[in-house]
């Protein structure tokens, strides 16, 4: 390839690259909007009503969701290395995959 032509493919996965971060971004505060409103709602629930049913469900769907925002943030960021082809990312991120996948089912097997 010439000059201009590595410049045109540099520019166009730079591009691709800023398009996975803007998505990731919106994914990550809708997972925080999410989360916040059900722990929101779930609290209020607990100060109106005491501990019930329904406010231990809000609260630990809540926590669920909160837990979840962050893997499925590096979810798809694996799945855009793979799709790049960028095998020492891809790599790096399913490690980090498993250890959050293995922290999640640690924590909600006690």
């Amino acid at each position: 390839m010439t000059g201009p032509d590595v410049l045109a493919v540099q520019r166009r996965e730079d591009e691709a690259f800023a398009r996975v971060e803007d998505l990731l971004g919106v994914m990550l505060g809708i997972g925080v909007a999410i989360s916040t409103a059900l722990l929101a709602a779930g609290l209020g629930l607990w100060m109106l009503a005491g501990p019930t049913r329904a406010a231990l469900l809000l609260l630990r769907i809540g926590l669920l969701a909160l837990m979840a925002t962050p893997l499925v943030r590096v979810l798809v960021s694996f799945a855009e290395y793979l799709r790049f082809r960028d095998w020492f990312f891809a790599a790096m991120t399913a490690g980090v995959l498993l250890v959050l996948v293995a922290s999640v089912l640690i924590a909600l097997s006690h």
